[in-house]
């Protein structure tokens, strides 16, 4: 997804994701955004790439990926997709005994996208959490025409959480939206807007945009880590109260309180910039029972998101700071040599259970140890 790169647009694209979720123009970036000292030095954060559900088949969840119109190189047949061979992906989660197999699911075009994991070889323990629940992930999927995706899902029997089990209009209207689950569970928005956001997707594509939401227990505390720490231009936090968005999330009518960004999109070689991943993160009014559901990276039900840094060993201090432990083996970063590149990985959970997979490269081989 590659948009153009005026102010105005980037205000309008931003205005537009708001209206979708609050039904308001209060969370435009620039408005109550708190920005912090730490935020006048260049943000360590400086793109993102996957959104990855983890998952307890991955030829399942490949097929329902497949049918939200995103691409899926799955093979012929029904053979199921083969594990993974590089020791290297099993350390950056921490699960060396383990095994792992994954697979993209993304835009034409684009590198960065969906990525669907799933671990075997170990103890998991699947976890189902409530829209409501801190923890919860819900992914954006930004498309040009809606009907044709839920009919797909719903001739599937595909789950729909949103009240009345049909898409909700907001704003002014014209802009449409329903809340599905995938097969393990995790949530899923599939957003019609009006206008559609300038894209170089081709037209092929129904799919024009992609990004996560995370229901969080204290979006002051989220904020500090996310805005404050990683340097992320997070903006919002305003209580607001809209029946319209409750009934999407499949709710009872309650205020709550949003804040978002739109983040790079990791570049991919000489092609530049690709677009962004939007980033949103809700939390809840007192009035919505929720219940905090712990898992580890490897249980079907958990989430990662995966960010590029500036200098990995800068973001790790920030993140110890906020009594994030690396959880990859060792406890330190992985070195994991691509062609003539290294990358420095490692692997972490946040406040509300979310995984980072956070990461610096291309540099250099002389930059690190050569992978194993």
């Amino acid at each position: 997804m590659k948009h153009a790169h005026s102010p105005a647009h980037t205000h309008r694209w931003w205005a537009l994701l708001c209206l979708v979720l609050a039904g308001s123009t209060a969370l435009v970036i620039g408005q109550g955004s708190g920005r912090s000292a730490s935020q006048e030095r260049a943000p360590l954060a400086i793109n993102a790439c996957h959104v990855s559900p983890i998952v307890e088949n991955l030829d399942r969840s490949a097929r329902f990926y497949q049918e939200l119109g995103l691409e899926v190189g799955l093979p012929p047949g029904n053979e199921p997709l083969p594990w993974d061979g590089r020791p290297e992906h099993l350390d950056i989660h921490g699960l060396p005994e383990a095994r792992i197999r994954f697979i993209g699911a993304r835009m034409p075009g684009i590198q960065c996208g969906v990525e669907i994991v799933e671990f075997g070889g170990l103890d998991r323990s699947p976890v189902h959490r409530r829209l409501q629940d801190p923890g919860a992930a819900t992914m954006l999927v930004f498309v040009r025409d809606l009907e044709p995706v839920l009919a797909r899902l719903t001739q599937a029997g595909v789950p729909v959480v949103t009240a009345g089990g049909a898409p909700v209009t907001m704003g002014d209207g014209r802009t449409r939206a329903v809340v599905v689950t995938d097969p393990d569970g995790h949530f899923v928005e599939i957003a019609q807007p009006d206008p559609l956001p300038a894209t170089t997707v081709p037209a092929s594509s129904n799919v024009v945009g992609l990004g996560l939401r995370l229901t969080v227990a204290d979006l002051d505390r989220t904020l500090s880590l996310y805005r404050d720490r990683l340097g992320l231009e997070l903006s919002g936090g305003v209580r607001t109260k809209d029946a319209a968005i409750t009934k999407l999330l499949g709710l009872p009518e309650a205020e709550y309180r949003l804040a978002g960004t739109d983040v790079p999109i990791r570049p991919s070689g000489a092609r530049g910039s690709q677009g962004t991943v939007h980033l949103e993160f809700i939390e809840f009014a007192d009035g919505i029972d929720a219940v905090r559901r712990s898992s580890r990276i490897q249980d079907p039900g958990s989430y990662r998101l995966m960010f590029g840094m500036r200098d990995l060993d800068v973001a790790l201090q920030a993140l110890a700071g906020a009594r994030f432990d690396v959880i990859s083996t060792h406890g330190e970063p992985v070195s994991m040599q691509f062609g003539t590149s290294l990358w420095r990985i490692a692997a972490l959970p946040e406040h509300d259970n979310l995984f980072l997979v956070v990461m610096q490269g291309p540099l250099p081989l002389a930059a690190g140890p050569p992978a194993r």
